[in-house]
């Protein structure tokens, strides 16, 4: 036993305690970053969490007000017909009624009307240049969609362009009669524009 003693090292208290000290110290200071760093990794994962919650609920906030929209607008507008205040067949009252309403919001840029004849009506405000444009197909027209220019009292002015369309076989106005209630039609491409889009509609 003595000779095993004999045979380790002997170390001066004058270096071992500074020694053990570091190595506390630096154990010590090892367990408080790990602390730290696990403590706010779990801070950073709950923030993205909350801050992803938020946002979700925002989005679906926004997509909502933005598809709701326009069938408010068009609850009002069959509202108005039904009390009479509005008719389907006075194409110029319709144009002014929807040219004070393409303003009103950002999701209902343009409102349109087709018939069982094959005529439609619409106001256009993201028409080109951003100006509203009136859009009519009717006996005279037929069979094609006449684009003219529109003041702010509704009036029509120059034409601008002329091409053949017929409402009653576009994706929205067939949804509208398969459906017969208030519906989306599919997503389609837009006659004006080669884009896609989906519209809202309803049967009245």
């Amino acid at each position: 036993m003595s000779s095993i003693l004999e045979r380790l090292p002997s170390i001066s208290i004058r270096y071992a305690l500074p020694g053990l000290l570091g190595v506390l110290i630096v154990v010590a200071v090892g367990i408080t970053g790990w602390l730290a760093f696990n403590s706010g990794q779990q801070t950073v994962n709950a923030l993205v969490v909350r801050l992803s919650s938020e946002a979700t609920v925002r989005i679906e906030e926004h997509v909502l007000n933005f598809v709701e929209a326009p069938h408010l607008f068009h609850q009002v507008n069959v509202g108005a017909v039904d009390a009479g205040n509005l008719s389907l067949e006075n194409y110029d009252q319709l144009g002014r009624t929807f040219l004070n309403q393409v303003y009103i919001s950002e999701s209902v840029p343009y409102l349109y009307m087709g018939t069982e004849d094959g005529d439609f009506l619409g106001i256009d405000s993201s028409f080109g240049s951003g100006e509203a444009v009136f859009k009519l197909r009717d006996e005279s027209s037929s069979p094609e969609r006449v684009t003219y220019s529109i003041n702010n009292n509704g009036d029509r002015g120059e034409e601008i362009e002329r091409k053949e369309y017929d409402p009653r076989i576009r994706p929205w106005y067939q949804a509208a009669v398969e459906t017969g209630e208030a519906t989306w039609s599919p997503i389609y491409v837009f006659s004006a524009r080669p884009i896609l889009g989906i519209s809202p509609v309803i049967p009245v």
